[in-house]
């Protein structure tokens, strides 16, 4: 009797995790209904968002079961489809969206702010390392390298481009996290100079994609073209310091410390305990994960948003984590004394 309810409620906080896996899709998808002009905007954002929600978790459970995998990466893989999506249509769900706090504040009224490149790139460095995973079991490692390649640098460009994600920051902080991803897996040693290498690719990234935009003319550019003139009139100092001032101040405000702080904790346990029992399903998700942590921290750093990056990506990451160890508990049949199905490597 008591094993049976225990069973219960594991299967019901895998349901909870798996829909938590595209909680966040969900949220820029409000963008899509004009919720602001209702009379009630508060009850009908929440009521798109829990349909949304609902929507994306059958879909997510449905595709687990249709490409046999982990309903928490067929979520994770539905979220990285939903901002590849907006991104290539040029981010028009963007304002409307809960990930969306510009329309609030004044700032930019285009591409993707702080809590959307966090979601969309932990999302993607996941789902390209389960990639991974899937073509090494069989012993594919050079189609797993690839995999990882054209997932994550195609989330750069879609972060980057200025007609898609538009995010000087995004491309910085991601680019070293997939090259780390690609090093790790390809068993090459991390060196010195290979980080200083993957440093100056991500800046070389942005540089690049900046100075396309410039060329585009004053009327056409986005702020990645601004700045270039900026270098060019030789008053880019400001906006660095005042990004940089940005960040700060929210990293060492009080949701900035208590968020670290307990950020901290949950990845010296995922690292130290859970990660160990995920690798039964998914082998690549250590460095997966000091991928995810890697850009959670540069992206901290590196965007005005500042800890909401760091919240998002750490939240991300113990969602998947915790869905993997209720999923090892259930495989291993506990709290029965004989497993109810076999693991799956």
């Amino acid at each position: 009797m008591i094993a049976g309810v225990i069973l219960h409620r594991l299967k019901i906080t895998q349901l909870i995790l798996t829909m938590s896996t595209v909680w966040l899709a969900s949220m820029m998808l409000t963008g899509v209904v004009p919720w602001q002009r209702s009379d009630s905007p508060g009850v009908v954002v929440v009521c798109v968002m829990l349909v949304g929600t609902a929507i994306l978790t059958g879909a997510a459970l449905l595709l687990a079961r249709l490409v046999p995998s982990p309903a928490a990466i067929a979520g994770t893989a539905l979220t990285v489809a939903t901002f590849t999506v907006d991104a290539a249509l040029g981010g028009p769900v963007q304002p409307g969206s809960l990930l969306n706090s510009r329309p609030i504040f004044g700032l930019r009224w285009y591409g993707f702010g702080n809590v959307t490149f966090g979601a969309y790139a932990s999302a993607g460095l996941i789902l390209a390392g389960y990639v991974a995973h899937r073509f090494l079991l069989g012993r594919h490692r050079r189609a797993a390298i690839l995999a990882v390649a054209l997932i994550g640098f195609g989330i750069v460009v879609c972060e980057g481009w200025p007609t898609m994600g538009s995010d000087f920051g995004g491309v910085v902080a991601l680019t070293p996290a997939v090259l780390w991803l690609i090093f790790a897996l390809s068993s090459t040693a991390i060196t010195f100079p290979r980080l200083v290498i993957a440093t100056g690719s991500a800046v070389l990234a942005v540089a690049v994609i900046s100075v396309l935009d410039w060329t585009r003319g004053p009327d056409q550019r986005s702020h990645l073209g601004n700045f270039v003139q900026r270098i060019l009139d030789g008053d880019a100092l400001e906006v660095v310091s005042r990004k940089a001032v940005a960040a700060f101040q929210t990293l060492t405000g009080p949701l900035g410390v208590g968020a670290v702080i307990i950020g901290i904790a949950l990845w010296v346990v995922i690292f130290k305990y859970a990660a160990s029992l995920a690798e039964v399903q998914f082998s690549t998700i250590r460095p997966t994960l000091v991928a995810v942590l890697g850009c959670s921290i540069l992206g901290s750093l590196l965007n005005d948003g500042g800890i909401s990056v760091w919240i998002t990506m750490t939240s991300t990451a113990t969602v998947v984590v915790a869905w993997f160890c209720v999923d090892y508990t259930l495989l291993q049949g506990w709290p029965a004394r004989h497993p109810l199905r076999p693991p799956v490597a």
